[in-house]
Formats: structure tokens, C-alpha cells, sequence
């Protein structure tokens, strides 16, 4: 029995451990993949208005082409820069295609068209009276006109929902007298809020029931319960791998746990009180119409490990869930 419950809290230990270890290396390689990456806001003819810093690209800059939601390069193109205002800055395109919300990378390879005419436009380059886009500024453009996509979904708007799932519950007690590794499932309802930052990362939260509902076999050849409801408070910062605002995403945040309802044949009463989890979720938001998003999601919570003079214990909890948004 001892070799037992060495096994099972090694194995506890390595997931934790795993599962922090995925998330850290996930979020390496999501943003080492947009470091130096300007984006194509505006696009009207061949002229571009593009959000990026004005020293990644000189004044004829061959550039790389992604996609903005796979970030696969699927082209080049030679773009002259007009004119620049902070993070910002007006440019043509000389050669290539591009889209908005394309993502541009400078090259290192250099063009002789882009470099033969450079001089003979330079002019153009400095000329106050080159207005583009209606003379309608940059500035007053990015107040606007809001990040949609071609359905008309506006990410940057606070979105309210409910959202109900199924939690998968392990919990390993270890008292004085008793020993249990118990698992279960319960059902749990909840309302939502999604507060977007920028166009790539939101939180997603709310409050709701977090149901903890597990019994197993114990070390006196009983049964084991625990059953508690409680109040949960808390969600996700998320990030989406689409600069949409929809697709998959990955996250990390918690939930903080109020006892609700409580009984248990391991526990006593006054052993159940407040309770805090550390999730690490993924899943994917399904745009439904411009006004209402689908969430489906999962999440791996940890339960801190406890310990007193008369009762240890620590578990984890799975949850798969959907949630409907609107505006």
C-alpha cells in the first residue's frame, strides 16, 4: 500500500510538472513567431497602412508575406515607405500582392527594381501634399474603424454568456486514520464575461458552481465521499493564435472557491473552506454571427496540496465545457 501512494503522488507530481513544462515551451514558439512582424491594416490599391515600427523596414523593403492566422509564409513583395507616424506608417506596394490583416516580415534580400526606383521616387516620398485614404489621417482612421473580420465580428467589444461542463475530479486524502484516492465527475454552470486587451489577448471569467464530486476505495475497505459545491470565481488570460479574435487559443489563469454545499465521510466540516485552483487551458472560439461566438474549452486544474496535523491532501481537476457569448 505504501509503494502504492508512492506511485500515485510521483505520477500526480509528473503531470503537474508536464503540464507546466507544455505550456511554457507553447507560449515560446507563439511569440517568438510574431517578433518583428508588422501588420497590413488598410489596403486600397496599392496602397498600404501599416501598424509595426518604423525601423524594421527601410524605404524599399522587400518583405515576406503570412498569413495571419497560421503565420505560413505565402509570399513576397517589394513595398516603398511614403510617410511614418510613430508605430505606424504609409507605405506602396511595388511589387507582390498582399491582403489586410496580412502579417509582413522585412527580408535581407535586396531588389534592383526596388532600389532603382527609389531615387526617381523619392521625391514623392517627402511630399506633404501625398494624401492617401480619403485624407482621412491615421489616427482618426485607427478610432474608426474597429478590428472586424469580413463577417462583420467586432473583437474589441466586451461580450457577456453562460457556459456549463463537465469537471472530472481526482482527490488523494490521507488522515490519521484513513487513507483514499478518490475520482469523479460532476456538472457545473456559470456566467461569462470576455474582456478583450488587443486583438490577440482577452480574459475570459465569471462565477458560477465548481462542483467537487468524488468516493473511491479506501485503505479500511470502505467508501470514501466527498461531495462540495462551491462558489467559483475567476477565468483564463487567453491568447488567440488568430489576430481575429477567433480559432484556438491557449490560456492560463484559476479560480478561487467558496464551499457552497458541503458533505463528506472523510472530512469533517470544518476541514472544507475556501479552495483556489491554478488552470492551464486550450480550446477554440466559433464565430456563430457577427453578434454571438460558441466556446469550447478545456482546462487541467490543479488543487494546492494540503497538509495538517491530521489530514494531507492534493488533486486535480479536468474540465470540458462550451459557452455561448454575445454582445
Amino acid at each position: 500500500m505504501k509503494n502504492s501512494n508512492q506511485i500515485i503522488k510521483f505520477n500526480i507530481s509528473k503531470i503537474k510538472s508536464h503540464s507546466l513544462n507544455l505550456f511554457i515551451i507553447l507560449s515560446s514558439i507563439i511569440c517568438s513567431s510574431l517578433v518583428n512582424a508588422a501588420e497590413i491594416i488598410q489596403l486600397k490599391d496599392d496602397k498600404i497602412l501599416i501598424k509595426g515600427e518604423e525601423d524594421e523596414f527601410s524605404v524599399n523593403q522587400v518583405v515576406l508575406i503570412k498569413d495571419p492566422d497560421s503565420f505560413k509564409e505565402t509570399g513576397s513583395a517589394v513595398i516603398r515607405k511614403i510617410k511614418s507616424d510613430e508605430n505606424s506608417y504609409i507605405g506602396e506596394i511595388l511589387k507582390g500582392n498582399a491582403k489586410e490583416y496580412d502579417l509582413i516580415v522585412a527580408s535581407k534580400k535586396k531588389s534592383q527594381r526596388a532600389l532603382a526606383q527609389s531615387e526617381s521616387e523619392d521625391d514623392k516620398s517627402n511630399n506633404p501634399n501625398d494624401v492617401l485614404f480619403d485624407s482621412e489621417s491615421e489616427s482618426s482612421f485607427a478610432k474608426r474603424n474597429k478590428r472586424k473580420n469580413k463577417s462583420g465580428y467586432d473583437s474589441k467589444k466586451i461580450m457577456y454568456g453562460v457556459g456549463g461542463g463537465l469537471f472530472i475530479s481526482s482527490l488523494n486524502i490521507k488522515t490519521s486514520i484513513v487513507q483514499s484516492n478518490m475520482t469523479g465527475t460532476g456538472l457545473g454552470v456559470n456566467v461569462l464575461l470576455k474582456i478583450p486587451f488587443t486583438s490577440q489577448i482577452n480574459g475570459i471569467g465569471g462565477v458560477g458552481i465548481h462542483p467537487l464530486v468524488v468516493s473511491g476505495s479506501n485503505s479500511v475497505g470502505t467508501t470514501s465521499k466527498v461531495n462540495i459545491n462551491y462558489y467559483g470565481f475567476g477565468g483564463l488570460l487567453r491568447y488567440m493564435f488568430s489576430r481575429k479574435s477567433l480559432g484556438g487559443w491557449a490560456g492560463m489563469g484559476g479560480h478561487f472557491l467558496i464551499p457552497a454545499s458541503k458533505s463528506s465521510n472523510i472530512l469533517s466540516d470544518e476541514s472544507i473552506s475556501t479552495n483556489y485552483t491554478i488552470n492551464f487551458g486550450a480550446g477554440y472560439d466559433l464565430l456563430l454571427n457577427k453578434r454571438n461566438v460558441l466556446i469550447l474549452k478545456f482546462e487541467y486544474g490543479i488543487l494546492p496540496s494540503t497538509s495538517t496535523s491530521t489530514t494531507n491532501s492534493s488533486g486535480s481537476q479536468m474540465i470540458i465545457s462550451a459557452g455561448y457569448l454575445f454582445k
